[in-house]
């Protein structure tokens, strides 16, 4: 479900893409989202969704609903209103859970708890930090089914994610030309192994791991988003 919602999300937004003029996108797009809930004649699938994500942990809900908030969300974030994701996916992963209790023997409210911090964790390829927040949510007692959700969530995702810059062990199959690496250029790195600071951006300092940071930038760099982790002797900055 999260490799679903992030392909279509990001399917969407390349449709969008092919508008020339940026401000007709959302404008077309919150045309559509309009049609669709005139269309449903209800607004449970607008807005956070809050009375809904509460029901799902009390009784079985049914599969449309968890299908149509994956199909609003993905058409208005991909049109290219920007707003939070989180919420969205925490109803879309509670309402699984909840209609599968009608073929899983488990309580809804396990249920709906699993799908609620697997689909996050799969979308944003963070098990870890999903099974964390599964634990302080819904209590120990859950942990094992919690944490197993959020890995098998993790793993069926693949690189595919709702956030664009991620940590890898290898660099994305997109950022390799043959033996070059397009758009970047490379620095040596100090005699100790210790990467150089550029204007603000400074290299991971291990030797034999670099991240590329862009360049030039300003920005300090903790606010620097990560382009790519590659394994080199150089140290890559765009």
């Amino acid at each position: 479900m999260a490799r679903s919602f992030a392909a279509l999300t990001h399917l969407v937004s390349r449709w969008f893409a092919q508008i020339s003029y940026p401000p007709l996108r959302p404008a077309l797009g919150g045309l559509l989202v309009a049609l669709a809930v005139a269309a449903l004649g209800t607004t449970k699938y607008i807005g956070l969704g809050i009375p809904t994500l509460v029901a799902a942990f009390r009784t079985p809900l049914p599969p449309q609903d968890f299908l149509l908030k994956l199909a609003l969300t993905a058409l208005t974030l991909g049109c290219g209103f920007k707003g939070g994701e989180v919420t969205p996916l925490f109803f879309i992963g509670a309402t699984l859970g909840s209609a599968l209790a009608v073929v899983l023997p488990l309580p809804v409210a396990l249920l709906a708890a699993m799908g609620f911090v697997a689909v996050f964790a799969g979308a944003a390829n963070t098990p870890l930090a999903c099974t964390f927040m599964g634990l302080e949510l819904f209590g120990a007692q859950a942990g094992v089914y919690l944490g197993l959700t959020c890995v098998v969530a993790y793993l069926f995702s693949g690189h595919t994610g709702i956030y664009g810059r991620r940590w890898w062990g290898k660099p994305s199959t997109d950022a390799w030309s043959g033996s070059k690496i397009s758009g970047y250029v490379t620095l040596p790195p100090h005699a100790n192994g210790a990467y150089p600071s550029l204007l603000g951006n400074t290299c991971l300092r291990r030797a034999g791991v670099v991240c590329a940071r862009p360049y030039p930038s300003t920005a300090p760099a903790a606010s620097c988003g990560v382009a790519h982790l590659v394994t080199s002797t150089t140290a890559l900055c765009k």
